[in-house]
């Protein structure tokens, strides 16, 4: 496990928390927008130090406002204070609700953002600790070739991690900024929609007016990646709880954020019972009826400011909480991930499922096309399921039988050869292109995927730098006018 990057994330995840702690979202926009009036001579420089005192002074008495149906708040309380000739141009030219939707989204999204680069970079710790694990890989749920448990996993990071790069893209299109938009035409008075841009930390400007108020594509992006990931991640969870059964007993999957599962009534209820797997998939499909909510309230209105627009981001915020606490526990569980590989390795030696590699051998040894060979190795363990053989107690003398049937002649192999071209650790040494299943094929992906681990760790770092830079600004520019 790299220490190193643990320590990163972790950083980033205690910043967000602080600055999640010291502003209200609400109050940093009126902040943002009010120096720019200032700045611009609509609200008069000598009103701006009892402005911005008062809002230093909702700060340290953390008043929020945060709530869609109380979003005059801040500007009545100001008014009731200074009075309307000094607090009554604080939400000139905008919308009071913007861009408080996508800054209430944007926090809980950076600290989803930080638990998936934590599970990432675990994934690939216990890649590398089992890739020489040799289990049975399936398909349709029967035996189909060899893996490695360190192989698998990797499998299970690489789609992660796609999808972890378009969560990186969903928060780049929340993170825009729509102040300045009027109602849905602009304004006549000479703004700067670029300043409360840079005070707010947010990438760039939502520019068309009216898109800015009627958006609802970043929300719909935001939680299809989501839905995406848990997807992944629920098939992830289903295999784990499978391997983990008495009847598999391939691992142990151990609840490290909780005590262990029991049953109130059945005592022999044990360890065993990882409920924290199970709620991953109720996660998920959570996750998903709160995405068609999301796009079912984003489709059924005009492309303008309606009420929906209020209420477009309340499953994305659901979700991003759902997600993060069920992905931190998968986190910490994985790490606890003990494999019995023995019991793997019998069960892959015991199975058929190097029966590819034995008809490749066949290819090759005897000159025969690969259909011909698939058919006489397929016609050959047909022959010994029928014998109630499996691949250890194996009557090699079938192979003979089979090829006599299929091309009228025998292909004599010895016995010594079709015991190697179905032994899984051949298997598993040979398979060495790329992707594949060799250890040092697994160990060159896996050194890959670390430099892509240290280039989101870096990038999401920027990012929680450019929310306190961009929040260090405004206080000091506040300060400025109190200071005068």
């Amino acid at each position: 496990m790299n220490k190193y990057l643990d320590n990163k994330i972790n950083k980033q995840y205690v910043n967000i928390e602080k600055l999640e702690e010291e502003v209200s979202m609400y109050l940093w926009s009126y902040e943002a927008w009010s120096v720019m009036l200032v700045k611009k001579n609509i609200i008069k420089k000598e009103y701006a130090k009892e402005i911005f005192s008062i809002f230093l002074e909702l700060e340290q008495k953390k008043i929020s406002y945060d709530d869609e149906q109380n979003h005059r708040g801040i500007e009545s309380y100001i008014i009731n204070k200074l009075g309307t000739e000094k607090g009554g141009n604080l939400s000139v030219a905008r919308t009071t609700i913007t861009p408080y939707l996508r800054m209430e989204v944007r926090i809980p999204l950076l600290k989803l953002m930080c638990t998936i680069i934590e599970l990432l970079n675990n994934l690939l710790y216990i890649s590398e600790k089992y890739k020489e694990d040799i289990m049975p890989g399936y398909t349709h749920l029967a035996h189909a070739q060899p893996t490695t448990f360190g192989h698998y996993l990797l499998s299970v990071y690489d789609p992660l991690m796609r999808i972890f790069k378009n969560i990186e893209s969903s928060y780049d299109s929340i993170n825009m900024n729509e102040l300045g938009c009027g109602a849905l035409a602009g304004t006549s008075l000479k703004i700067d929609r670029d300043l409360p841009t840079k005070l707010l930390g947010f990438n760039s400007l939502v520019e068309n007016a009216n898109d800015a108020v009627s958006i609802t594509d970043c929300f719909v992006f935001a939680i299809s990646n989501l839905s995406n990931m848990m997807s992944v991640v629920s098939r992830f969870s289903q295999d784990l709880n499978y391997w983990n059964t008495a009847e598999f007993d391939f691992l142990d999957v151990p609840r490290v954020m909780a005590k262990p599962s029991h049953s109130y009534m059945m005592p022999q209820k044990t360890s065993k019972n990882n409920g924290d797997l199970e709620d991953l998939r109720i996660c998920t499909a959570n996750v998903i009826g709160y995405l068609v909510a999301t796009i079912t309230n984003a489709s059924r209105t005009s492309h303008a400011d309606m009420h929906e627009m209020i209420y477009i981001h309340h499953p994305l915020l659901k979700s991003i909480s759902e997600v993060d606490k069920h992905l931190f526990k998968l986190s910490k569980n994985i790490m606890g991930i003990r494999t019995n590989k023995e019991k793997m390795l019998n069960i892959t030696r015991e199975g058929f499922s190097c029966a590819t590699e034995l008809a490749f051998d066949i290819m090759r040894k005897k000159e025969l096309d690969y259909r011909t060979a698939h058919n006489i190795v397929n016609t050959f363990v047909n022959y010994a399921i029928e014998k109630g053989q499996n691949a250890l107690n194996l009557d090699t003398s079938l192979l003979n039988i089979a090829s006599k049937k299929i091309i009228n002649k025998e292909l004599n192999l010895s016995e010594k050869d079709i015991k190697k071209s179905l032994d899984p650790q051949n298997f598993i040494n040979k398979h060495n292109s790329k992707g594949g299943v060799n250890p040092k094929e697994v160990s060159r992906m896996i050194i890959n995927r670390k430099k892509d681990i240290t280039q989101i760790v870096n990038y999401n770092s920027l990012r929680v730098k450019k929310l306190l830079v961009a929040r260090k600004m405004l206080k000091k520019a506040m300060f400025d006018y109190i200071n005068k």
